[in-house]
């Protein structure tokens, strides 16, 4: 369901600005089937001026992350601003997209649960946060498969 982001500008007008506030779930503001969760805090002022109304948006919340390492999810906080330029008319300002878009550009690309973060063993998969695994270590793997047999 697409968020209540659509505003009026004869409304925004008349009232020489508006200010709008409103806590979201971010898989309201993204597209279905996309992969972070968490919230959003949307905030945006609309201001008039001369011939135009500029909206300024901040964004702000958890997005709730796969880590990149060891796969287990984590909140990551994040924060970002924009801003756009509305000529005045009858119609109305659709600010979906722009927050939307904000959001999207502000959801990391990798996102580590703890800076050192040992991630997953290659050979059993064990989360090597929890502790060291079974498995040989890799020197010694890596030595045991490389190694030529003696003649």
């Amino acid at each position: 369901m697409k968020p209540d982001l659509v505003f009026s500008i004869p409304e925004i007008k008349e009232k020489e600005g508006l200010t709008f506030s409103r806590d979201y779930a971010v898989a309201e503001l993204l597209e279905e089937g996309s992969e972070p969760s968490g919230t959003c805090q949307v905030h945006l002022d609309f201001s008039v001026g001369g011939e135009d109304i500029l909206l300024e948006g901040a964004l702000s919340g958890k997005l709730r992350l796969p880590c990149s390492r060891c796969l287990v999810e984590h909140d990551q906080a994040y924060e970002a601003h924009f801003e756009e330029l509305y000529p005045i008319g009858d119609g109305k300002i659709d600010a979906n997209e722009e927050v939307r878009q904000t959001l999207l550009v502000n959801v990391p690309d990798r996102s580590l649960c703890r800076p050192d973060c040992r991630g997953l063993c290659p050979r059993c998969g064990k989360n090597l946060n929890e502790g060291p695994c079974q498995c040989k270590s890799p020197v010694e793997t890596r030595g045991a498969v490389n190694a030529k047999p003696k003649t």
